[in-house]
């Protein structure tokens, strides 16, 4: 049997450790809390208010970690399971739209516009290692309209999940008509959710309006939703691993708290982002090392309290497909994949968050199918030791023309960008080789590939809603 290669950040004694000063820091200090709903909500559950700051008792927090399920499901367009998250594999999650992309025709970077979701969601769509993608919000849309936009672009361009971050109740209420649509009504939608709703607490210890508003309404909806700070040490946080873990996993406790008194058992995801900021340039880093680690350590915290694990990988501080972005995405796969991470997002992103890129999405996909490849151990099962062909081949023969080498040599991982050519590669040393040959193979996907169409009255339906959107907004 196979047996998956994992590794752990931290041991059980450094697991009760941090979660025990959590506890404390949501009880001395507590968090700020904008939300009168959410005040009233906490407050009615056991917690201490006074003004907007809130103090969460560990018992209240501990009842919190009792309730949630210990798996939850995601689904495509079509209704039809996508991913089941329940700590036995790791799923990898693209970015569709940012500021900015990096063309792959031009090979320049330039602002992202809605129409460019035919070159991203398109994509992940084709990719096999990629399992759904961030929506986003394009900027050529008017402010309050964007995260709708970027969503219903997202879906007429794929058929796998989407996850939203939508900033507050009514655009929440307008991407959730858009997937009802799709479904064909609300209950055949609820049923089958293929959207991740996604919302952030601002560090340190602060839940303001609009994600509070996303949280409850999805607990109160009973849709999966992810909870994740986005801590820095050194500037939003402490400047040690454990301090920065002991707050960020205090603001996702404080979040778990508030959505399970809301509804219990509705399917929560823990998220976390803990990275580091570069004191030479005050930049949050997306490709450091740090980061991989704390992710690591994050997702032994989830995995303790039976919380599927949001991580981070596949992205890169370079603004450009060169060796610095695979190496970082290869590290942050690579420990996102090794620690067990449920889903792990951020795929494709360049430039420390800003730049979205086709070819680092085609090059990941590759890095990924790797990683997986490595992680999954050895199996030693039934026919997996062919001892009679050993003894039947003996000392100094071969294996290259047993049928045995011909049914399994597949088996093995083959690349289509990267190259084993030996000596015969000599004269062909291209440092632009395999960037161009990432180029040709992100064009080609783009080029060819055929997402299934929405039904033409399924179309009429989100034009109309996207008229409505603008009205609200120009009017």
């Amino acid at each position: 049997m196979n047996h998956r290669i994992r590794l752990s950040a931290l041991s059980e004694e450094s697991v009760t450790t941090i979660h025990q000063a959590s506890l404390q820091i949501l009880d001395d200090t507590g968090v700020f809390v904008e939300h009168p709903l959410a005040q009233e909500i906490l407050h009615g559950a056991g917690a201490s208010v006074v003004d907007d700051m809130v103090s969460i008792p560990a018992a209240l927090v501990e009842r919190a970690l009792e309730s949630h399920p210990r798996q939850v499901t995601l689904y495509n367009r079509d209704g039809e399971p996508q991913l089941l998250l329940d700590g036995t594999r790791s799923y990898f999650w693209a970015i569709a739209s940012d500021l900015y992309i990096l063309d792959p025709f031009s090979r320049t970077i330039r602002d992202f516009t809605s129409a460019d979701y035919s070159l991203t969601a398109k994509l992940v769509d084709a990719c096999p290692h990629l399992i759904g993608a961030d929506a986003g919000a394009p900027t050529d849309c008017p402010l309050g309209v964007r995260r709708q936009v970027g969503y219903a672009r997202g879906l007429l361009n794929m058929r796998k999940p989407l996850l939203v971050a939508p900033a507050g109740r009514q655009p929440l209420a307008d991407i959730l008509e858009v997937a009802a649509v799709v479904a064909g009504d609300a209950a055949k939608f609820r049923q089958a959710p293929f959207i991740l709703i996604a919302a952030m607490p601002t560090t340190p210890l602060g839940l303001f309006r609009g994600p509070t508003e996303s949280l409850l309404e999805s607990a109160r909806l009973g849709l999966p939703v992810v909870w994740y700070p986005a801590a820095s040490a050194g500037t939003t946080a402490p400047c040690s691993p454990a301090g920065l873990l002991a707050l960020t996993n205090a603001e996702v406790l404080a979040g778990l708290t508030l959505h399970q008194s809301v509804r219990p058992g509705a399917p929560f995801i823990y998220g976390a982002m803990p990275s580091v900021t570069d004191m030479r340039t005050l930049q949050y880093s997306y490709g450091s090392p740090d980061f991989a680690l704390h992710l690591a350590a994050a997702t032994d915290l989830a995995h303790s309290y039976g919380l599927p694990m949001f991580s981070t990988a596949g992205c890169s501080d370079a603004l450009s497909v060169d060796l610095q972005a695979a190496v970082e995405a290869t590290i942050l796969c690579l420990m996102a994949q090794l620690s067990g991470a449920d889903l792990v997002h951020d795929v494709g992103l360049l430039g420390g968050s800003l730049v979205v890129s086709p070819e680092m999405m085609v090059l990941c996909d590759e890095i990924i199918g790797m990683v997986t490849h490595a992680g999954r151990g050895v199996d030693t099962g039934p026919g997996e030791l062919p001892l009679d062909l050993i003894d039947r081949v003996g000392p100094g023969g071969h294996f290259i023309t047993t049928d045995h080498t011909l049914a399994n040599f597949r088996r093995f991982w083959h690349s289509d960008i990267f190259l084993r050519e030996g000596l015969s590669g000599l004269g062909c040393e291209d440092p632009d080789r395999v960037r161009d040959r990432i180029n040709s193979k992100t064009r080609s996907i783009i080029e060819s590939h055929q997402v299934e169409p929405l039904a033409d009255e399924v179309l009429q339906e989100l034009e109309g809603l996207e008229r409505k959107w603008l009205s609200r907004v120009e009017g």
